[in-house]
């Protein structure tokens, strides 16, 4: 048989089409219609354009020290998200953000699917340009954060999760929480992150909350320990960030006999933060490898 190949990442959709002979390549995705005929030819979708999953996603400020934004642009019924970059997982939202240490070019990818069992991926190689915005960091004081650095806007992060509304050169925080805080600069078409402000704690808490699951031990070395101790929905939200602010682990658990441990190995020594969403309340945890 012979092939189509069709370089640009588009979805087209036609109806009752007949193909023989002839396999799609390339980047495109193409619905032929519930009632085409396929005969000899591969890579061609006979169902209806709506039914017909389409990855595809926009990024947006790629420089140097700067928060990548990651949006998705799918088309189709999606039911859920996987972001990588490279082979480390990013985020299973509809948008997820990326930290840039440096200028070499990494691959995005989203995978976008459905309860029907489809799947449909899209990746993109990033080329990070240089930033002209200086480094900054954040000033504190007893009820209120600042950006040291002033910007044409502003975007506040707590515990790695964007803060919405929260887009004024200044943040109002609680200084009895345990969290981790960055805000973000926008200048032109470039953004750049602060340094991390680090109000974590080494016991997870919410204020003078006591939380219900114990991590153990601190510090750790090759395996890091979770035990429920409480007797609550065994659901978890665990997300993980490295010393720059870089998600490095991302699961949903549910704790067979209460515990959970995770491999640690392969991570470098250093200050890590945790990030634990139990029965819709957030703990935050200060981690650190021997």
């Amino acid at each position: 048989s012979s092939a189509m190949n069709i370089v640009t990442h588009k979805k087209f959709c036609f109806e009752n089409v007949m193909v023989d002979g002839v396999d799609l390549t390339g980047s495109s995705s193409i619905a032929l219609g519930e009632n085409a005929q396929i005969t000899d030819a591969s890579g061609w979708a006979a169902v209806a354009c709506e039914d017909l999953l389409f990855a595809n996603f926009n990024a947006e400020a790629a420089c140097v020290g700067g928060i990548l934004y990651l949006s998705d642009a799918s088309d189709g019924k999606i039911d859920n998200y996987s972001w990588k970059v490279g082979d480390e997982g990013i985020g299973e939202a509809s948008q997820a953000f990326y930290y840039i240490q440096d200028e070499s070019p990494f691959s995005v990818t989203l995978t976008v699917g459905n309860l029907d069992g489809q799947e449909s991926e899209w990746s993109q190689t990033i080329t990070p340009i240089t930033s002209e915005i200086g480094d900054n960091d954040i000033v504190q004081n007893s009820t209120q954060l600042a950006s040291r650095l002033p910007g044409e806007s502003y975007q506040w992060f707590k515990n790695g999760a964007l803060l919405d509304g929260e887009t004024g050169r200044t943040y109002g925080y609680d200084p009895e929480e345990s969290a981790f805080y960055f805000v973000v600069i926008f200048e032109g078409g470039c953004n750049k992150r602060s340094e991390i402000l680090d109000l974590t704690t080494s016991v997870i808490n919410l204020g003078e909350e006591q939380g219900p699951v114990d991590v153990y031990p601190i510090p750790f070395e090759e395996v890091l320990n979770l035990s429920l101790k409480e007797n609550v929905d065994n659901n978890i939200s665990l997300k993980i960030y490295n010393g720059l602010g870089m998600l490095i682990l991302s699961e949903n658990l549910r704790l067979r006999n209460g515990s959970h441990s995770i491999n640690t190995h392969e991570w470098n020594a250093g200050v890590y933060f945790g990030v634990m969403e139990i029965e819709d309340k957030v703990y935050s945890i200060k981690l650190i490898k021997r």
